[in-house]
């Protein structure tokens, strides 16, 4: 991600910049990153169980105009805990990790990741800007197509992914 030089960042209310959107089942997304209007970066992790299971606060988004950020967030979903996990890394420092905490919605089978910026309450709350404009990419997604439950980090022998992942790769 890179977020311009000239970027101005909305002090009265959040940008979501990724999630992971529930499908079917109806409330909050089961994790979401956002620019907060505090300045900083926030994380939410949450499910049908209590509206904000977990919500973390770091760096400061402003101090990254002009540069590339890199993310990578592994989502193990489990709406019991039992083998959930979730954490984000930020430029490949870990600033959010919880095992054991249920991330995911009962049934859920349809959750899908989504990546851009979006206001909840665009429609109904005062802003302070009036363009938007973040620049995303490349992207990675690793997807875990077998009964195996570990996580897979790296690629394989000679740059493929393990015969158990597909690997999907794009720019912006």
């Amino acid at each position: 991600m890179r977020i311009p030089d000239d970027y101005q960042f909305d002090s009265k209310q959040d940008e979501v910049i990724a999630q992971i959107h529930q499908g079917p089942a109806a409330g909050y997304p089961p994790f979401a990153l956002f620019i907060s209007g505090g300045g900083q970066y926030e994380v939410h992790s949450r499910t049908e169980h209590r509206q904000d299971y977990v919500t973390r606060l770091f760096g400061a988004p402003m101090f990254d105009r002009g540069n590339t950020v890199t993310w990578t967030l592994i989502y193990v979903p489990d709406p019991t805990g039992a083998a959930s996990k979730t954490e984000l890394f930020y430029n490949e420092k870990k600033v959010f990790s919880i095992e054991g905490v249920p991330n995911a919605y009962r049934g859920d089978d349809g959750a899908y990741f989504k990546l851009g910026i979006y206001k909840a309450r665009w429609k109904r709350d005062p802003t302070d800007v009036d363009v938007r404009t973040i620049d995303f990419g490349p992207l990675v997604i690793k997807e875990r197509i077998g009964a195996d439950r570990s996580l897979h980090s790296s690629r394989g022998a000679k740059g493929k992914a393990p015969s158990d992942i597909n690997v999907h790769e794009g720019n912006q």
